[in-house]
């Protein structure tokens, strides 16, 4: 089995690190993890609805997919590629979060500082 190269970019705020990954086999992921181990709360045991704001911008409905991943609490987030596009040129992210077992509380991100020409793929989608 031979590795691939994986590139993984991440912003933190408030106990939360928002996350690009980007792997030759799997391709470019997006993901909000709890470094410290702490649980990311989901309305439902492993699904739950995130409203993502860009720049101040309407909210974004994103699907988020809860999971265990290398001893942090992870969620992934989905439709990549809509949140890609609305990255574009966006300096700043604001996610509604909940963590053990609070209510979501907006969580703001300075993503402007996220290393873009690690995770574009020429010709495809995830251009940003």
């Amino acid at each position: 089995m031979s590795l691939s190269p994986v590139s993984v970019a991440c912003v933190s705020s408030d106990g939360f690190e928002f996350c690009l990954r980007d792997s030759e086999r799997l391709g470019v992921d997006v993901f909000v993890r709890r470094p410290d181990g702490g649980e990311i709360t989901c309305e439902s045991s492993r699904r739950c609805t995130v409203a993502a704001r860009f720049d101040g911008g309407a909210p974004v409905e994103l699907t988020g997919s809860q999971l265990r991943e290398g001893g942090a609490e992870q969620v992934s987030l989905r439709p990549v590629h809509k949140i890609l596009l609305n990255l574009r040129g966006a300096r700043r992210l604001e996610l509604d979060l909940a963590k053990g077992g609070e209510p979501p509380r907006t969580t703001p991100f300075d993503i402007h500082g996220l290393e873009r020409d690690r995770f574009s793929q020429s010709g495809g989608l995830y251009d940003w």
